[in-house]
């Protein structure tokens, strides 16, 4: 079994999968109709490759995928052509940072600008978001983006780690921690790769005892990769 793993492993490097480059590769789609009822189109063949934890969570999308309904409309045009991407890149993701990186650039998630050559700008973000919730500014002080975040987004910013998408994920967060009063229990509808159920969780001010993100098979795959790492 291990000269089979090392055999397999030097083909990989040999001829290594190459991800799309540009956003049109990814809007390339079957027809609505053929994706409901085809069986998803991803090769599992890989597996022995990947790191524990993009494992599992292969392993729980293949049995969400496996439990779609023929009756499921189609994702719509904007989310089925990056799922057919989704499904079609998954077996070249072997590791977690690829995964982040992957939903944080080739996902219409947030958007990941490089991060500002002039601090001035991540001051107004920072002023306008504690202008808006000035009793929670020290929160905001404290919160800081996914150190594994695409190296390009992230540069330091009054002793943390942020990128510009950061005081827009952390908006939502003070804003559901203000006007819901500190719940014990969050349920996010389209979580996108987990990052504000991170900022959230990680809060000192109101760590959710649960938090539970309802998505699309295909993005649950990228937030369980995120939280679990």
């Amino acid at each position: 079994m291990q000269e089979m793993k090392e055999e397999m492993k030097e083909r990989v490097e040999q001829n290594p999968c190459v991800l799309p480059s540009s956003r049109s590769d990814q809007m390339q789609s079957l027809p609505a109709a053929a994706l409901i009822t085809a069986e998803p189109s991803i090769e599992w063949s890989d597996i022995e490759l990947a790191d524990s934890i993009v494992l599992d969570a292969r392993e729980h999308l293949k049995k969400a995928l496996g439990k779609l309904s023929a009756h499921q409309p189609p994702y719509g045009s904007r989310w089925q052509p990056q799922v057919d991407a989704i499904r079609r890149d998954i077996p070249a993701l072997r590791d977690t940072i690829s995964c982040l990186h992957y939903g944080q650039k080739n996902i219409t998630f947030d958007g990941r600008p490089p991060f500002p050559s002039d601090p001035m700008e991540l001051q107004l973000r920072e002023w306008a978001v504690e202008n808006e919730f000035p009793h929670l500014a020290p929160v905001l002080q404290r919160m800081y983006d996914n150190p594994l975040s695409f190296p390009e987004s992230l540069g330091a910013f009054n002793g943390r780690m942020v990128s510009r998408i950061m005081y827009c994920h952390a908006r939502i967060v003070l804003a559901g921690i203000q006007y819901t009063d500190k719940p014990k229990c969050v349920v996010e509808i389209g979580g996108g790769y987990g990052e504000i159920a991170r900022l959230w969780r990680t809060s000192s001010l109101a760590p959710a005892e649960s938090y539970v993100i309802v998505d699309i098979p295909e993005c649950l795959f990228f937030a369980e990769i995120a939280l679990t790492n």
